[in-house]
C-alpha cells in the first residue's frame, strides 16, 4: 500500500525554521547541480544566473534568484552544424534535422551524426527551476547532468568558526528562496522535511549561529562531526564493498565486447566492430551509473581513508575511460564503415569524412586520457594489470595521432586539390646518390590534380635530360658542380639543403626550358617507393618481363633506366632515348591501385604520408604565401632551420660517384668542449665506410662526396683535415662565359679559402659553412675532421662583486647549452653522437640526455634532433 506523502509547504516551513535557527547568509542551496554549487555571488553574465541587489536587506544586500534562460543552444553547436552541413553538401547529401547526416547500419544509429545530436551535446539542459519539493538526491548532492557544459569551479573558502565576528542578531528572514520543480526522472524520489534539510552535514554551514551562541554550539558540531563522520564512513564501506562487484561484472562485459569489436575491425566486418563498441559503452555506463549510485557516505569515506580514495579513483578512472574509448571506438568504425561503401567519392571526400568521423571522436579519447590519470597500476588485479598498462601507454599515442592527422587534414586536402585544380613538378629524387636536398633529379613530373585525383600527367621518356636543350638562359654552376658540368641545369638544382631554395630554382629552370607556371614543387625520395610497395604489393610489369616488388625496385628501377632501356626502347618503336620511359609506365598502374584503395588501405597510406613528411621524405615548397607558412608550420617545408644556439648540419653531395651511397655507413661524433674562458669549441668528427664490392653494378666503385658543415654564423674555422680534393684538370670549363646566378649572389656571400687544408669557407641564409672534398673507395674507411669555434662566449663572473652578491642572497649563476642538429634529407646510413664537457667552473644541473656528458647521446639520422643542458656557474 502507498505511503501518503505528507504535503510540504515551503512558506510555512521557511517561518518554523526561522524560528529554530539564526540565519546567515548561505549563498548556494544543496540542489542547485554541482557544477555551480561553490559559485556564490555568481557574475550577472552567466547563462542561466541573474543576480539581484536588495538594497533594503539587512543582512544580506544580495539574493540570488535562479531562473532558466530558455533556448540556450551554444555557439558552439552552430559551429558545428554548420561544418556538417558544409560536408554533406561536398558528399551531396541532404541534411535534416533528424536524418543522421552518414549512412549507418540500423543498429548503430545511436552514433550516427545528426544536427540535433550536435544541439543535444553542446548546449546546456533545459533544468527547470519552478515551485516544488526538494528531492533527496538533490540534497545528496548526487545530481550532477551529464550533459551540461563544464562550468570552471572555484575551490570555495574554508571557514573556520573563529572566522565569524560578534554581530547583533538579526530578526529571521528567508535569504535564498530556491523552490524547484520536480521533473520526470526524479518523481520515485523520496521527499524528506525541512528540518531532515537541516540536519544533514551537507548543510552544516547554516547552521551557524550568531555570537550570543555560536562558541558553545561550535564545540558541540565539531566534536558531533568528528565522532559521527567515521560512522559514516563504516556504513560507506559496507555499499561501496557490495557495488565493487556489480562494477567489476559490468566492466568485464563490457571488455569482452570492446574484445569483440576489435576482432570485428580486423576482420572488416565494420558494422559489427560499431555495434560492438556502442553495446561495450552502454556497459561502461552502467558501470559508472553503479559508481555515482554511492551515496554521500561514499564520497566522504573516500576522502578519509587513502587507500580507498585511490581505489575509489583508479575505478572511476577505467569506467570513464572505458566508456569514452568505446563510443571513439564505435565512431571509427562506422568511419571506416562509410569508406567502405564509398566507392563513388574521390580522395579529398574520402578524407574530409574521415576529419568529420576523427573530430568527433577525438573529444572522447581526451576525456579517456584525463579519465586515465586517474588509474593507480598497482591497485588494478594482476589479471587486468597488463591490459591496463597497455591501455595507458597507448590511449595518449592514439590522441597524439589524431589530433597530428586533425592539423594536417585541412592543408591536405587543399594540396590535392580540394579547393581548385592545383599543377605541380614532382621531382623525384634518387637518394642512393645523395643531394643537399634528398638525391639526384633523375626523372620528373608535371601533374595536375582536381580533387585528389590526378586528372593530367606528363613524365618526359627522357627525364631531366629531355631540357637541357631547350634552356633559353644559361648560368655558372656553384663551384664544386663543375666537376661534373661546366653549366648549371635542372637535374643539379637542388645544390642548396634550403628546399624553398632549391625548389625556387627548379621552378626557374623549367620555366626557362618552356614549361609553365606551377603552384608547387614537391620531391619524393626513391626509398619511399618500396615502402609504398609494402603497402599496395607487389606490380606485375608485363612489357618489361617483371613484376616490381618493394625489395627488388630500387635495384630493377636502376637497371632499366640506365642499362636496360635500349631494349625496351626498340620493341616499342620508340625513335628517340626513353630511359625515363619505366616510371611513366610504372606510375599509372601504381595510381589505379591508390584511387580504389579500400579504407584501411587508405589510412595506411595517409600514415605513410606523414611519416615521409615528418622524416623528410617528402618535401613540400608551394608559391602561395598562406600554403607555404601552413607547410613550414607542419614541418614539412625543408627549410633551413634558424636557432640561437649551437646549431649542425652535415650535407652530402655525390658528384660522379654513382648509386654508392646506399652502401655507405657514415658516423658523425661531434665532441663540444667548453673552454675556461667561456668560449665553445668543436670538433666534428665524420668517418665514412664503403661496404660495397668493386666493380659491382651501380654500387663498385668510388664514392666522390662534397661535404659540407653548416654551423652558426661567424664561426671560425681552427683546423680541418683528411681530405682527398679532385684533380683540377678534372673540372669542367665552360666553352663561352657564363652569367652568375642572381639567386646564387643572394643566398651566399664572402667567400674565403682555408690555406692549410683547401677548405671553402662561406656563409649561407645565416649559417658559416666549410666544405671539402672527401673520396671513399669500395672496401675503404675515410676520416675528416673539422674544428671550429663558436661566434659567442659565457661571461665569467666568477669572484666579481656582482657575482658574490648573488651568491650571498642565494641566487645561481645560471649558463644553458642548446644544439639543434637537423637532418638532411635523404641519408639513410648516419649516426651521430653528440658528447658535451663542461668547463671546470661549470656544474651541471639537468641536461635533457642522461648520456650527454658521459658516453655522449647517440641518434639516428630519422628526424631533426635538439640537445640542451643547464650549468651552474661557480
Amino acid at each position: 500500500m502507498p505511503v501518503k506523502k505528507k504535503q510540504f509547504k515551503p512558506k510555512k516551513a521557511i517561518k518554523r525554521i526561522a524560528k529554530k535557527t539564526p540565519i546567515v547568509s548561505g549563498l548556494y542551496d544543496d540542489a542547485l547541480p554541482i557544477s555551480l554549487k561553490f559559485k556564490g555571488i555568481n557574475d550577472n553574465l552567466r547563462p542561466g544566473i541573474r543576480l539581484h541587489k536588495n538594497s533594503q536587506g539587512s543582512i544580506s544586500p544580495y539574493i540570488v534568484r535562479l531562473e532558466h534562460q530558455a533556448n540556450q543552444i551554444s555557439v558552439a553547436s552552430q559551429s558545428h552544424e554548420e561544418k556538417i552541413k558544409e560536408l554533406a553538401k561536398q558528399l551531396a547529401l541532404s541534411l535534416e534535422d533528424e536524418t543522421p547526416v552518414l549512412k549507418a547500419p540500423k543498429e548503430s544509429i545511436f552514433l550516427s551524426l545528426t544536427t540535433k545530436d550536435l544541439a543535444d551535446q553542446f548546449s546546456e539542459p533545459e533544468h527547470i527551476i519552478g515551485k516544488i519539493k526538494l528531492s533527496e538526491r538533490f540534497i545528496a548532492n548526487t545530481y550532477q547532468p551529464t550533459a551540461m557544459a563544464q562550468i570552471d569551479v572555484e575551490t570555495p573558502d574554508v571557514l573556520s568558526i573563529a572566522d565569524f565576528k560578534d554581530i547583533a542578531e538579526e530578526p529571521a528572514q528567508p535569504v535564498l528562496n530556491i523552490e524547484i520543480q520536480d521533473t520526470k526522472d526524479h518523481e520515485s524520489h523520496k521527499v524528506i522535511s525541512s528540518e531532515t534539510i537541516i540536519e544533514r552535514f551537507s548543510r552544516i554551514h547554516l547552521l551557524l549561529p550568531t555570537q550570543a551562541r555560536h562558541r558553545a554550539i561550535a564545540g558541540f558540531l565539531l566534536l558531533s562531526f568528528i565522532l559521527v563522520m567515521p560512522l559514516h564512513a563504516m556504513q560507506g564501506i559496507v555499499q561501496t564493498a557490495s557495488q565493487k562487484d556489480d562494477i567489476t561484472q559490468i566492466s568485464q562485459k563490457a571488455l569482452g565486447e570492446i574484445e569483440n569489436a576489435t576482432t570485428s575491425a580486423q576482420n572488416q566486418k565494420f558494422a559489427a566492430a560499431s555495434l560492438d563498441f556502442q553495446r561495450a559503452s552502454q556497459s561502461f555506463q552502467d558501470a559508472q551509473a553503479t559508481l555515482e549510485n554511492m551515496n554521500i557516505t561514499a564520497a566522504a569515506l573516500v576522502n578519509i581513508i587513502p587507500q580507498t580514495d585511490r581505489t575509489f579513483e583508479t575505478v572511476q578512472g577505467l569506467v570513464q575511460a572505458g566508456t569514452s574509448l568505446s563510443n571513439a571506438g564505435a565512431q571509427i568504425s562506422t568511419a571506416i564503415e562509410e569508406l567502405s561503401n564509398a566507392d563513388s567519392f574521390d580522395l579529398v571526400t574520402k578524407l574530409g569524412l574521415l576529419t568529420t568521423y576523427i573530430k568527433a571522436a577525438l573529444p572522447q579519447v581526451k576525456e579517456a586520457n584525463l579519465a586515465l590519470e586517474k588509474v593507480d597500476i598497482s591497485l588494478v588485479p594482476a589479471q587486468y594489470a597488463e591490459k591496463i598498462n597497455l591501455l595507458l601507454s597507448t590511449t595518449p599515442s592514439l590522441e597524439a595521432s589524431m589530433s597530428e592527422f586533425l592539423t594536417f587534414s585541412d592543408t591536405l586536402q587543399t594540396l590535392l586539390g580540394g579547393q581548385q585544380k592545383m599543377r605541380y613538378l614532382l621531382a623525384f629524387q634518387n637518394n642512393t646518390e645523395l643531394r643537399a636536398t634528398g638525391g639526384f633529379i633523375g626523372s620528373f613530373a608535371q601533374i595536375d590534380m582536381v580533387d585528389g585525383k590526378i586528372v593530367d600527367i606528363s613524365i618526359p621518356e627522357g627525364g631531366t635530360y629531355d631540357l637541357q636543350g631547350q634552356l633559353t638562359e644559361f648560368v655558372a654552376p656553384p663551384q664544386p658542380l663543375s666537376l661534373l658540368n661546366s653549366r648549371w641545369e635542372l637535374h643539379d638544382a637542388n645544390w642548396l639543403p634550403d628546399f624553398p631554395s632549391s625548389a625556387q630554382k627548379l621552378m626557374w629552370f623549367y620555366e626557362k626550358a618552356g614549361g609553365p607556371t606551377v603552384d608547387g614543387v614537391i620531391a619524393v625520395n626513391a626509398t619511399l617507393m618500396p615502402k609504398l610497395l609494402e603497402i599496395t604489393g607487389p606490380i606485375d610489369m608485363p612489357e618489361y618481363g617483371r613484376t616490381i616488388t618493394s625489395e627488388n625496385f630500387l635495384f630493377e628501377t636502376q637497371k632499366i633506366v640506365e642499362y636496360e632501356y635500349t631494349a625496351y626502347q626498340d620493341s616499342s618503336e620508340r625513335e628517340q632515348d626513353a630511359p625515363k620511359q619505366f616510371i611513366g609506365d610504372l606510375a599509372p598502374k601504381l595510381l589505379e591501385i591508390l584511387s580504389t584503395a579500400e579504407p584501411e588501405m587508405l589510412l595506411q597510406v595517409v600514415d605513410l604520408a606523414s611519416n615521409s613528411l615528418l622524416q623528410k621524405d617528402v618535401l613540400i615548397y608551394m608559391q602561395d604565401n598562406k600554403l607555404q607558412s601552413d607547410i613550414k608550420a607542419l614541418g614539412w617545408s625543408g627549410s633551413l632551420l634558424q636557432t640561437d644556439g649551437d646549431y649542425l648540419m652535415v650535407v652530402d653531395s655525390n658528384l660522379g660517384g654513382g648509386k654508392t651511397d646506399s652502401v655507405i655507413k657514415q658516423d658523425i661524433d661531434v665532441d663540444v668542449e667548453i673552454q675556461a674562458d667561456g668560449s665553445i669549441i668543436n670538433t666534428v668528427t665524420i668517418t665514412k665506410e664503403h661496404t660495397g664490392l668493386a666493380n659491382a653494378l651501380f654500387e663498385g666503385i668510388n664514392n666522390v662526396d662534397y661535404l659540407r658543415l653548416y654551423v652558426p654564423k661567424g664561426s671560425e674555422l681552427l683546423q680541418a683535415s683528411g681530405f682527398e680534393i679532385p684533380d683540377e684538370s678534372l673540372f669542367k670549363i665552360a666553352n663561352a662565359p657564363l652569367a652568375t646566378d642572381k639567386d646564387l649572389l643572394l643566398w651566399t656571400s664572402n667567400f674565403t679559402q682555408d690555406p692549410i687544408s683547401g677548405t671553402d669557407i662561406w656563409n649561407e641564409q645565416g649559417k658559416t659553412v666549410f666544405g671539402n672534398w672527401m673520396q671513399t673507395k669500395p672496401g675503404e674507411t675515410e676520416i675528416v675532421t673539422f674544428t671550429y669555434r663558436l661566434p659567442w662566449k659565457y661571461e665569467q663572473e666568477t669572484g666579481s662583486l656582482l657575482n658574490k652578491a648573488k651568491s650571498y642572497l642565494g641566487f645561481k649563476n645560471l649558463d644553458s647549452y642548446s644544439m639543434l642538429v637537423q637532418k638532411q634529407p635523404g641519408v639513410e646510413t648516419r649516426n651521430t653522437t653528440v658528447q658535451l664537457t663542461n668547463a671546470t667552473n661549470q656544474r651541471v644541473l639537468w641536461t635533457s640526455k642522461s648520456d650527454l656528458f658521459s658516453t655522449g647521446s647517440s641518434f639516428d639520422n630519422t628526424q631533426d634532433i635538439s640537445l640542451s643542458a643547464l650549468f651552474e656557474q661557480f
